[in-house]
């Protein structure tokens, strides 16, 4: 893939090491092991509420959302550490979701039986029809 830099590997669901750079009242901001060049953001929200946290400390997360302009990643430790269990989702079933981030176009939701499962709902019609 000539001309795309290599954090382009990097999608939604993926699992990365980070660690923190800064702490804020609204969460913290982390380099990513695996993608120096991206600026990974952990929202409070998707912070473990039980843990204090500090510059230079490791943490697993789960990426969120990707702005490849910005060079940017969406991250949560949340969703890291929560257990994995076998998710089915079936066609025409009903499911409890949790929304873990709101987009313009999109959001991103984690399943209430299994928090690890996580989709991707399209808000807006891309069709012209």
């Amino acid at each position: 893939m000539k001309g795309q830099h290599a954090f382009h590997k990097v999608q939604a669901g993926d699992r990365v090491k980070a660690e923190i750079s800064l702490v804020k009242d609204y969460g913290n901001i982390v380099g990513v092991e695996k993608f120096p060049s991206l600026t990974g953001f952990v929202l409070s929200e998707h912070l473990n509420p039980k843990k204090e946290y500090k510059e230079g400390q490791e943490i697993n997360c789960v990426v969120l959302d990707i702005d490849f302009e910005k060079e940017i990643l969406d991250l949560s430790e949340r969703l890291a550490e929560a257990k994995p269990a076998p998710a089915q989702v079936k066609v025409g079933h009903q499911y409890r979701v949790t929304v873990e981030l709101n987009k313009e176009d999109y959001l991103l939701v984690s399943f209430k039986q299994s928090r690890t499962c996580i989709g991707l709902l399209m808000t807006q019609s891309f069709n012209d029809d």
